[in-house]
């Protein structure tokens, strides 16, 4: 089945992906960081199958070409050199990384923006091929599909693209319990700014083991009050 389900044997570098979703007229969008990942997908009903086909093997077949692995860490380096010069990015930073009591080398640990630097400039193509290969699979992933689909049929499409993806290391979630920090208020000086940036920081305990319910009555008026210029609060 995989022979048949997978054409896109040549697909490797990011420029011919994006010719073949071009063609099919889709797009995808990848999100990945050191405690999951995900895919987002869309394409017309007609080219959906074979841009499902593409994004699934986009993400078990990954091969990091040296060349392009460079060209996102030179993006990623001078983002975060912008970063250490933003004294809002730093104040952000600064409220993240106050009473954080986790030592370097813990995902749970925050690091500095000049840290994240030396970071992203020593590690290699083979450190993040060897992590992906490791750690990514599907064996806990979820799917949702939106949209006129046969739920049964792209079911049997995805069973047979994934099932088989599986990662060696066993998936364990990372606790992220809420930690007490002392009140406290950080004043940083820039003279060579002329503009202030304030950043508060209050921590409230949610959920645990089970989803908190009152998880969702803080998410509907921090998303109408905050979080973007489409709220009320940045529109006002």
């Amino acid at each position: 089945p995989r022979s048949t389900l997978f054409p896109y044997t040549t697909l490797f570098r990011s420029q011919q992906i994006q010719d073949e979703l071009n063609k099919l007229g889709a797009a995808f969008n990848l999100n990945f960081a050191n405690t999951g990942g995900g895919i987002s997908l869309t394409a017309k009903k007609e080219n959906f199958k074979p841009a499902l086909v593409l994004a699934t093997q986009v993400l078990q077949d990954a091969t990091f070409p040296n060349a392009e692995f460079e060209e996102i860490r030179s993006a990623e380096i001078k983002g975060m050199e912008g970063q250490i010069k933003d004294k809002s990015a730093q104040a952000n930073n600064a409220w993240s990384r106050y009473g954080n009591p986790y030592a370097k080398g813990s995902p749970r640990y925050n690091y500095t923006l000049e840290e994240w630097l030396q970071e992203i400039k020593s590690v290699t193509r083979d450190q993040a091929f060897d992590f992906y290969k490791r750690f990514y699979g599907a064996q806990n992933a979820q799917v949702s599909l939106l949209g006129p689909v046969d739920q049964k049929e792209y079911g049997q499409i995805i069973a047979v693209a994934l099932d088989h993806w599986t990662a060696p290391e066993v998936w364990k979630r990372i606790e992220q319990p809420l930690v007490a920090r002392t009140p406290a208020r950080l004043v940083y000086d820039t003279p060579d700014k002329t503009n202030v940036s304030l950043s508060a920081y209050h921590g409230i305990a949610l959920g645990g083991k089970v989803l908190d319910p009152d998880e969702y009555s803080l998410a509907l008026p921090s998303r109408i009050f905050g979080g973007g210029p489409g709220s009320r609060l940045w529109t006002r």
